[in-house]
């Protein structure tokens, strides 16, 4: 019984740290003696420009602090997507003298980056996979989307109680705003079973050794044919989760056998 708590415990930690990622990923590249190494492919020149933009808004110690208008950022193809709450010309004016904007799409988003990390963090704080609630106890992983401006909490309706709640707008809106946070701009990717359903399917299966050539380990996949989630918390999706994710959680599994 000890044994079983304890991987419970590390399944969950595993699945925390791959699911809470965003859905914009760069790499700095450096050469043997530490100097960054600048690309000239279309994809390459909008990852290093999304690094030299979040690099003008870090400290001495670090630490980046996200102006108020910033949104966040993706990648399309090879084109660099930049989100910001209003479309004036003082932020792309902001904006021109940090980066090129030449090749970059600027579009105006609902919500601030900071809002998001914000309530993504409110969330995290909350989640507990031991809750006598079974809302709380059926989440497994919380991130932040940034193409679609939300914040993503996955759920497992394998309970009733809590499938039930899924199944009605009224009740799921209001289950978020009353346990989770009062944040609007919330997503619910529900799925029967969860990602353990997946880990037990994948434990064999799974070649750890592939390397995640797409870089989108932890990103909850959108099904394109859903409706607009310009309401997010009445909305239900089927959580795609990556392939990273089972292999690491496996791995955790082949480790405690």
């Amino acid at each position: 019984m000890k044994r079983t708590s304890k991987l419970s415990k590390t399944l969950f930690a595993v699945a925390l740290c791959a699911v809470m990622t965003t859905s914009c990923f760069a790499v700095t590249v450096v050469d043997e003696n530490g100097d960054r190494v600048y690309s000239t492919t279309a994809e390459g020149i909008a990852n290093d420009t999304f690094v030299d933009l979040i690099e003008s808004w870090s400290d001495a110690d670090g630490n980046t602090i996200y102006p108020n208008y910033y949104a966040g950022a993706y990648f399309d193809g090879s084109e660099l997507i930049v989100l910001v709450t209003e479309l004036t010309d003082e932020v792309k004016a902001e904006l021109a003298s940090i980066i090129d904007l030449e090749g970059i799409t600027i579009k105006e988003a609902t919500y601030s980056y900071n809002e998001l990390l914000a309530a993504n963090d409110e969330i995290v704080s909350k989640m507990n996979p031991n809750s006598d609630d079974p809302f709380i106890a059926a989440i497994y992983g919380v991130g932040i989307d940034q193409e679609q401006n939300v914040v993503h909490v996955d759920l497992n309706t394998e309970n009733p109680e809590v499938a039930a709640i899924v199944e009605d707008a009224e009740l799921l809106a209001a289950a978020v705003k009353e346990k989770l946070t009062e944040f609007e701009g919330v997503y619910i990717d529900a799925t029967y079973g969860g990602i353990m359903a997946l880990v037990e399917d994948a434990s064999e299966a799974v070649d750890t050794e592939t390397p995640d050539t797409d870089a989108n380990a932890g990103i909850m996949l959108i099904d394109d044919d859903l409706d607009d989630v310009s309401n997010p918390t009445t909305g239900v999706a089927l959580a795609l989760v990556p392939a990273a994710v089972a292999a690491a959680m496996a791995i955790v599994l082949k480790k405690r056998r």
